[in-house]
């Protein structure tokens, strides 16, 4: 939920001041910044692109922020996760990582001081330019983490995802506070959005150094824990679960925890001998083909259901969508529909870790529940003038992007051979950045 954030950065109601510009850095940094600590992902995932119409922002120049920002984003981030997944052997996931939460960290902490400068034409390209920047480390740690988490358990993945959806919630509630306790003046804008980047920093800051402790922790397991343990290799590759029943009447849960070592989470599951060290998984590029034919339907799901989800939302409320209380609630309004559509995300993307229901397996059916989701575009179109209507079908598109992301996520390495696993998470990492690109196009409709 990266791109979801922007939303509610700032009061969509009022003419955007520098204060509020950068705000919206703040919502693209850690959107996806904020997830890494599984992530939105993402990745801080991990949608807002879109100010009032006309509006224009003093710190831009007359510029129109939020589609600058997506210009220059979108395309370096798609062309960086494109590029290690097509050369996957150039950098190990775990030096991706690290590079990509440093210069995270790095870009959180500048951007307060650029915002500090007089507003120009070179500010703006700095802004510019530091936003690519956080393209590339975003394209440097986004399909890494997924490699690294689709060598264990679904669960894991399922984890990852979740983390995902509690970064665009966490900004959430962050905006909610600073909105609450803070005034809507040029002051308070500045106040608010120096706090969030502060917090920001701080957390993935918190996120790097956890990393680097933790890190060294499976190989650890592996080689002190389990005695004669040996390093799956292509030639001996290690048991996985397989997505068919059991032969022998035990659930698909059950044969997935028959291969962790008991002991208390997560501690056990990191010591699993049958998970590859972290950092190690790489495979040569024709393998990408050959994974892309086996999971062709998740990786198109996965698309679609960010094409979907950003041609709507929030494109709608920006343009269309009409308060209760009229133009005076229009910023807590928008904010009210922001969170109500990360709470579903949550929801969805936290269901399957609870809920064995919620964790979909087959690819076709799958495909064909984010087919269906495109009944929302005309539900939305139906549904702007009434609030009721429009919140019902917020916390319904939320809910089916968390779950339905959760599950091709989390199901594709599943159906790839061992070697493949961490490759098929890249390619599915990279299936979600186009979807993310072609739903901000088709967004543009809605100023139509």
């Amino acid at each position: 939920g990266k791109w979801l954030c922007g939303g509610v950065a700032l009061d969509l109601d009022s003419s955007c001041t520098r204060e509020q510009l950068w705000w919206r850095m703040a919502a693209l940094f850690t959107g996806e910044s904020q997830a890494l600590h599984t992530q939105h992902a993402p990745p801080l995932p991990h949608h807002s692109r879109f100010p009032p119409k006309h509006t224009r922002t003093r710190h831009a120049q007359g510029q129109h922020a939020n589609r600058l920002f997506t210009v220059f984003y979108l395309p370096v981030n798609l062309s960086v996760v494109a590029g290690l997944t097509y050369w996957n052997t150039l950098l190990s996931t775990r030096t991706r990582i690290r590079m990509g939460l440093a210069g995270s960290a790095l870009g959180l902490a500048l951007v307060p001081l650029l915002g500090a400068l007089p507003p120009s034409g070179l500010t703006l390209a700095a802004t510019l330019g530091l936003l690519c920047c956080v393209g590339v480390t975003d394209g440097l740690t986004q399909p890494a983490l997924f490699a690294e988490a689709a060598q264990g358990p679904p669960l894991l993945t399922h984890a990852l995802v979740t983390g995902t959806a509690l970064a665009g919630l966490a900004a959430c509630a962050l905006r909610v506070a600073t909105k609450a306790l803070l005034p809507p003046t040029p002051r308070g804008l500045a106040a608010s959005a120096a706090a969030f980047f502060w917090v920001a920093t701080a957390w993935v800051a918190g996120c790097l150094a956890l990393y680097l402790t933790r890190a060294q922790r499976p190989r650890e397991g592996v080689e002190e824990n389990t005695p004669g343990a040996r390093t799956p290799t292509p030639a001996s590759p290690p048991p996985r679960v397989e997505l068919s029943p059991s032969v022998h009447g035990a659930s698909e849960e059950d044969a997935e925890a028959s291969l962790l070592p008991r002991g208390p989470a997560p501690e056990a599951v990191l010591r699993s001998p049958y998970l590859v060290p972290l950092g190690t998984a790489k495979a040569g590029v024709g393998e990408v083909r050959a994974t892309l034919r086996t999971i062709w339907r998740l990786s198109l799901a996965t698309c679609l259901i960010y094409t979907v989800t950003l041609a709507i939302f929030p494109g709608v409320l920006v343009e269309d969508a009409r308060a209760p209380s009229g133009d005076a609630g229009r910023g807590w309004f928008v904010v009210g529909m922001m969170t109500l559509f990360n709470l579903g995300d949550l929801a969805g993307k936290g269901g399957p870790t609870l809920v064995p229901a919620l964790r979909w397996s087959r690819q076709g059916g799958i495909l064909g529940a984010v087919c269906l989701r495109a009944l929302f575009i005309p539900a939305f179109h139906l549904a702007v003038s009434a609030p009721a209507g429009l919140a019902l079908c917020t916390l319904g598109l939320g809910f089916t992007n968390g779950v339905l992301t959760s599950s091709a996520m989390a199901t594709a390495p599943a159906h790839v051979a061992p070697s493949q696993a961490g490759l098929a998470g890249s390619i599915m990492v990279l299936s979600l950045d186009v979807g993310l690109v072609l739903g901000a196009a088709l967004s543009f409709l809605w100023l139509l």
